[in-house]
């Protein structure tokens, strides 16, 4: 699943929630299709776009709205971690 690569998500400049999947997919690299949601946030990370880490920046300063889109996004590169052990690979995330 893991290539030796880092991702990093700026959250930053974030100003309201119609932002966040596109600086995904812009920090990704995701190719046209993507369908900005998490279902294909999942599909995307673990078919198509192997990283070794995650770098999550600004999530600790966006407003309470983005509070549940937070705990999803930390469930889904949890549940990577998780699958990238038991495969014997190795794959890290941060939330500043």
């Amino acid at each position: 699943m893991t290539a030796d690569k880092t991702v990093v998500v700026d959250l930053t400049k974030c100003e309201h929630i119609g932002m966040l999947q596109p600086i995904i997919k812009e920090a990704f690299g995701f190719r046209d299709g993507y369908g900005h949601n998490w279902s294909a946030f999942t599909d995307f990370l673990f078919r198509e776009y192997p990283v070794s880490k995650v770098v999550v920046k600004g999530a600790g300063t966006l407003p309470p709205i983005f509070e549940r889109d937070m705990e999803i996004f930390r469930e889904i590169l949890e549940d990577v971690k998780a699958d990238c052990k038991r495969h014997g690979t190795n794959f890290e995330y941060e939330f500043d």
